[in-house]
């Protein structure tokens, strides 16, 4: 079993070589990049009953430098595989001469897997050690699905900008492997793409384009490429998520600088006119606001093909995914979008519909709901009062769990229900000055406020008329929109048609004022305001099948057919799963 465990000198010595710039922080367990954790990724096996001969492959390994392990179990390999007569053997033992072969490992049995070398590798790392790279390898499975599909004949080149341990290059179809390319600024996990791709094609004597480098450095592109002058006809990676870069990439058009999406960008620079791209992106990519710059260059250059969201996680990681193809030169009104074993048809056009540009599923049915909605007006929540919870600094410190002399109750996110507020959890002595960020007093003491979940992919209002007191997980609204009561406010918030239209329009997990801003409500009379606040009343006094009064008087306002509605409540019950 793995476990985790102190850095020994070898693993430290071989850590500041592929990264020097990394502090000790990493021995600390702050958070997941400072962990020293280590697992075997048993989603890239294909026979998880090999975990018991990695795991004591690892136990031998575990202290020794990695250069050195991975580079014996290459070896191994390639004798095994009868390379060793062989000119490209010769080559790649001449250019990794200064490692070194481990007597204890010689002898030590490797299971037959697609990637060994890559899972022993990803097996080594350290937790934090990959997230601060964003090295999480795809499985064998994810590739296949993602290139098995292009045919590499007739003189196809193909990249893999970031190759981690070749994992894409090995998935390849009626390949060239002279024509196959790999980038990566990892030097070990360089050396074993090199060894996977001289097994992969163990008939030819070759030796693999693979380069230890920066595919976001100027010179990729230009200089690297120069002898070769080199433009590709499918390009596919899995790119490292969640880093931002400092420096600005030249002739980058991404403003968050967030390197899968430079990757992307740079990638499609190095296509022919034919060509096609690939990546694994994590979902976010798809609606979060931060990347709305990556969704407009998608669309307007080239062509999106597909979108595919996979269910599948990583080991050690809680991001979902989803594949992005496409193509440079085509440029078709819809893309294909496949989400749990369903594919659909999807006009580009209706994403200019959503503000944020989110390639999510909007079809033919959606629109139509979409137009509904929207008919009957679009009053915003723009005139209303917005704050948020306290900060407090240390909330070890100043929440008590027993109520003490002087103290209030104080609310937090997860106090916080449809409609209404559970039972407070903490008490607090209110001084606002000792808190690290307070709102203004009049709103926390406000006779009537909205009060939300910010955390959270489900709109989750409730009413506040105590004049409590609450965290920052939970933010406040006092709504100030055109005929409408807080209460009628808090119906629509609460609603399965808003909850439909914050995730066709937005999709994020977290509840952003921009996003509420956007929101659009309809002009109603005070008639109309007066019957949806008596129906709150009722949920609030706990009259049995008032939601349910209450759901059936909006879709009656919207004009919303029951098949219509059935879409709504299926896409809003989502959010809660």
């Amino acid at each position: 079993m793995l476990i985790a465990m102190e850095v020994s000198y070898a693993t430290t010595r071989n850590w500041n070589r592929l990264n020097p710039n990394t502090s000790t922080k990493l021995k600390t367990r702050a958070n997941k990049t400072r962990s020293q954790k280590k697992f075997i990724p048993l989603e890239r096996l294909n026979n998880k009953e090999h975990r018991k001969q990695i795991e004591s492959l690892i136990d031998v390994a575990c202290g020794l430098d990695r250069a050195d392990v991975l580079f014996t179990l290459c070896v191994q390999l390639f004798e095994k595989d009868g390379h060793a007569n062989k000119k490209s053997y010769r080559q790649f033992r001449n250019e990794y001469a200064d490692l070194t072969l481990i007597d204890a490992l010689v002898d030590t049995p490797i299971p037959e897997e697609t990637d060994i070398l890559g899972t022993v590798y990803q097996s080594l790392l350290e937790e934090g050690e990959k997230n601060l790279r964003g090295t999480y390898y795809t499985t064998a499975k994810v590739a296949q699905e993602m290139v098995g599909q292009y045919d590499l004949g007739h003189q196809k080149t193909f990249l893999d900008p970031c190759c981690g341990s070749g994992i894409f290059l090995m998935s390849l179809c009626n390949a060239d492997p002279h024509r196959i390319y790999g980038f990566d600024n990892d030097p070990v996990a360089v050396m074993i793409a090199k060894a996977n791709l001289m097994l992969r094609y163990a008939e030819k004597d070759f030796y693999p384009n693979i380069f230890c480098t920066d595919f976001l450095s100027e010179n990729v592109g230009t200089g690297l490429f120069a002898e070769y002058s080199q433009t590709f006809d499918v390009i596919a990676t899995n790119p490292p998520w969640g880093a931002v870069r400092k420096d600005k990439v030249v002739g980058s058009t991404i403003e968050s600088n967030e390197t899968a999406t430079l990757f992307l960008e740079k990638a499609f620079s190095l296509l022919n006119d034919e060509g096609r791209l690939n990546f694994l992106m994590p979902s976010s990519i798809l609606n979060v606001k931060t990347h709305k710059d990556l969704r407009l260059f998608l669309l307007t250059q080239g062509n999106l093909s597909k979108i595919k969201v996979f269910n599948e996680l990583f080991s050690g990681v809680t991001t979902t995914y989803a594949s992005i193809e496409h193509v440079k030169s085509l440029n078709a009104e819809t893309f294909a979008f496949e989400e749990n074993g369903k594919s659909t048809t999807i006009a580009k056009a209706t994403i200019y519909e959503s503000a944020n540009l989110v390639l999510g599923a909007i079809d033919k049915t959606d629109q139509e709901i979409l137009q509904k909605i929207r008919s009957l007006g679009n009053n915003t929540l723009k005139d209303s009062r917005w704050a948020l919870g306290i900060v407090t600094g240390d909330n070890s410190r100043h929440l008590h769990k027993e109520r003490e002399t002087g103290d209030e109750v104080i609310y937090t996110g997860k106090e916080i229900a449809p409609f209404t507020l559970k039972t407070a959890r903490y008490f607090i002595r209110y001084d606002r000055s000792s808190y690290q960020q307070v709102a203004s007093e009049d709103i926390y003491r406000a006779p009537e406020k909205l009060v939300y979940k910010f955390i959270s992919k489900k709109l989750t209002f409730a009413l506040d008329t105590s004049r409590s007191l609450f965290l920052n997980s939970g933010n406040i609204l006092i709504p100030n929109v055109p005929n409408m009561s807080t209460k009628t406010v808090m119906a629509f918030l609460n609603s399965s048609v808003f909850q439909y239209l914050y995730i066709k329009l937005f999709d994020e997990i977290k509840i952003l004022k921009g996003n509420l801003l956007q929101l659009p409500f309809p002009a109603i009379d005070r008639a109309v305001d007066r019957r949806i606040e008596t129906l709150v009343d009722d949920i609030l006094n706990g009259i049995p099948g008032a939601e349910s009064n209450l759901a059936a008087y909006l879709q009656n306002l919207y004009r919303l057919t029951d098949d219509e509605m059935a879409r709504i409540r299926q896409v809003a019950d989502h959010a809660e799963q």
